[in-house]
């Protein structure tokens, strides 16, 4: 399985300027294992006051669920304070103007403004990769010093998808979790055997 290392750069909520912020994850780590890596992106739940990414639509469907989920409310309520005097120094305030994520029993929560969030560094970690490939390898002696050998290899018998990283970042709920292409595609690798649909090659050669 794949270590994932959830950031987002676009909202610097601890007030550094480096882009690299953690929320803070609720539970258990593992409930959002199953999740990320797959086709579908992370579950994403909203207030009715919640604006931008997570309040955006795809054909006049939200992106997130409008509701949020009593555990985010729990999480968020427990996060620490920011500084006196800053917007959203709060845990539910920064729940309220942003959203959350929850899978199982465990949430992912915004952390309040001027501060960090808990979630440890590679906490989640993804599908595995795991691809059956197969060779079928036949050889005949022509003479002493002569053989001739063929040769059927085959990349992903069982015709599988195998993904990519997913997207691990925070603030686009619409990918968030989501792997979107294979390893050949997802990071211009075009060699056999890396993810696409199943491949088959035969080869001949003679050996002296």
């Amino acid at each position: 399985m794949n270590p994932t290392d959830p950031v987002t750069g676009g909202d610097d909520l601890s007030g550094t300027g480096q882009g690299q912020d953690r929320w803070t994850l609720a539970g258990n780590p593992h409930d959002f294992s199953g999740g990320f890596g797959g086709g579908t992106p992370i579950p994403c739940f909203v207030s009715r006051t919640t604006s931008g990414a997570f309040a955006a639509k795809v054909n006049g469907t939200n992106i997130c669920t409008v509701g949020l989920p009593v555990a985010c409310v729990n999480a968020a309520n427990a996060e620490p304070n920011g500084p006196a005097g800053v917007a959203n120094n709060t845990g539910i305030a920064e729940l309220n103007r942003l959203g959350c994520y929850m899978m199982g029993n465990s949430v992912i929560v915004p952390p309040a403004q001027g501060t960090f969030g808990s979630m440890s560094r590679n906490a989640i970690y993804g599908l595995g990769f795991w691809e059956w490939d197969m060779s079928i390898i036949k050889s005949w002696k022509i003479r002493e010093k002569i053989t001739t050998q063929f040769r059927a290899e085959i990349y992903n018998v069982t015709n599988s998808t195998q993904f990519v990283a997913p997207n691990a970042t925070l603030s686009a709920p619409s990918t968030f979790g989501q792997a979107q292409a294979t390893p050949d595609v997802g990071v211009n690798s075009p060699i056999v055997g890396t993810g696409g649909p199943r491949k088959i090659q035969f080869g001949l050669k003679f050996l002296f």
